[in-house]
């Protein structure tokens, strides 16, 4: 999941150029986006330990969870 998010994020922040991608799980011999939005959208991810939160946190936007408090800061 995690080196689909660095994909999603190579995309978006190459203003539609071609992406080129070698990783465990994808390889992208030349992909692009082409129709760009305005700004990139938000990626969530659902976590529920403190490890996934943690690696969550270095990739994300945001954490979706059941059972926290809403914290709006």
């Amino acid at each position: 999941m995690f080196e689909a998010i660095e994909i999603i994020k190579k995309l978006f922040g190459s203003r539609g150029k071609d992406v080129k991608h070698e990783g465990t799980y994808f390889k992208l011999e030349s992909t692009r986006l082409w129709t760009m939005p305005d700004e990139p959208p938000p990626i969530y991810i659902a976590t529920a330990g403190p490890v996934t939160a943690k690696k969550t946190g270095m990739y994300a936007n945001g954490l979706i969870t059941v059972g926290a408090e809403e914290n709006r800061e």
